[in-house]
Formats: structure tokens, sequence, C-alpha cells
């Protein structure tokens, strides 16, 4: 078993930054690199990676008012033909523990570990709550951290689906999300720019993901990304 005693401030500071997503794009893939050499080192990102998850684990989703849904519906999608808006209905569910999760992360970052910029967050929880999928997103670097609480598969023969949703713009596919654990992607390039303004959502998919490059199934999960820090 690796021994993490034997890590000094730094290695620690630069574990958490890796799970927060907090490192220049050049940085996390070096810390990448060096998880796949250094067994101490890793087990250092994961208890990080564990700890913040679990953060978010006991909330339960809040529903918004109607006033405050037709607010940020307007506000992230402007005019949107019908069909659209209720291929969105499930945003707003999320939203309560979304915020939650802004506070909890706040709340753990030492200050020694105070981000060059500001990080935004989201939560993804399906209506049954078969998983949590927590999202860390620094807009400076477009790098998108995802942590998949449990292991709850979809039904046989589907997969879900990540998509990033811009204001007044098509959904864009971030691809399949794992069954567990946590990876790193980075935004595409269109997207930073209006990072700070996206909705992340999951929608149900047939294996290999959408053919259609939009999504087909139904909505699981819908939350914006708030500012965590």
């Amino acid at each position: 078993m690796a021994d993490r005693d034997t890590l000094t401030d730094e290695d620690r500071a630069l574990a958490a930054e890796y799970a927060l997503s907090l490192l220049e794009q050049d940085e996390a893939e070096s810390a990448a690199r060096r998880m796949r050499d250094d067994a101490t080192f890793a087990a250092e990102v994961v208890a990080w990676q564990r700890d913040l998850s679990a953060l978010t684990e006991d909330l339960e989703p809040v529903q918004p008012s109607a006033a405050a849904r037709r607010a940020l519906m307007a506000r992230v999608f402007g005019a949107k033909p019908a069909s659209t808006l209720r291929w969105l209905r499930p945003l707003w569910i999320g939203l309560g523990a979304a915020a939650v999760a802004v506070i909890a992360f706040v709340m753990v970052v030492p200050d020694r570990l105070q981000p060059p910029g500001p990080v935004y967050t989201a939560q993804l929880t399906p209506e049954q709550r078969s998983f949590v999928l927590t999202a860390t997103l620094a807009p400076e670097t477009g790098l998108l951290n995802l942590v998949r609480s449990s292991t709850s598969a979809p039904p046989e023969g589907r997969v879900t689906e990540l998509w990033a949703i811009a204001p007044d713009a098509a959904p864009v596919s971030l691809g399949v999300v794992p069954l567990d654990g946590e990876w790193q992607l980075t935004l595409p390039e269109n997207l930073r720019a209006v990072a700070t303004s996206l909705t992340l959502a999951l929608s149900d998919e047939p294996v290999g993901g959408s053919p259609t490059g939009a999504p087909t199934g139904a909505v699981l999960a819908a939350a914006a990304v708030e500012q965590a820090l």
C-alpha cells in the first residue's frame, strides 16, 4: 500500500490542485504522468477526489421556484422552440443541490490552494439518484474534472452521454460517461469563451453514444455551472 506520509506539502498541494482541475494544461499532463508512475502520489489524488465527491453524496435536489426557472431558462437559452425546452425540462431539478455543492467546495479548499482564477462547479443527479456526477471547471484552461460517485449502470444496451450547452447554441457532446471513477477532459476551443455560461446535461443514449450528434434519448439530469472560488 502506498505510504502517503512520505509526500511533501508541495506534493499534497499539487495532488489537491490536480483533483480540483486548477492546474494549467501542461502541469495537469505532468501530474497525470506522475500518477501512472508514482503510486503514493496517485493515492493522494484519489483521496482528494473521494473526499470532495463525498461532500455531495447526501445532498438532496431542491426545486427552485417557477419564476427562478423561467429567469434561468431565459438567461441561458433565450427564446427556444417548445421542443427544445421540453428536452431541457429536467434542468432546474439539480440546481439547488449544485448550489450547496459550490459552498462545500469553498469550505474545504485551504488558503494555500487558492486558484489563479475562478473555478466553477455543477452537480448532476438523475431523478432516480442512481449516481451523482460532480463537475469542476477551470474556465481559464478549459479543463473539466468529473467524478462519478457510484457504479450504477444504465439499462442494458444504453449509455449515459455528457453534453455542454452554451447560450443560444445546440448541445455539444463531451463523450460517454464512464460507469465510475474520475476523469478529465478539455473543452472544445469554441466553448472556452463561454465556459462560465455553460449548462451540463446527461442524456440516455444507445451504446456508442448519440448517432446523430444531438441528444436522442431522455434527459437524465442538467445543471448550469456556478462559480465556486
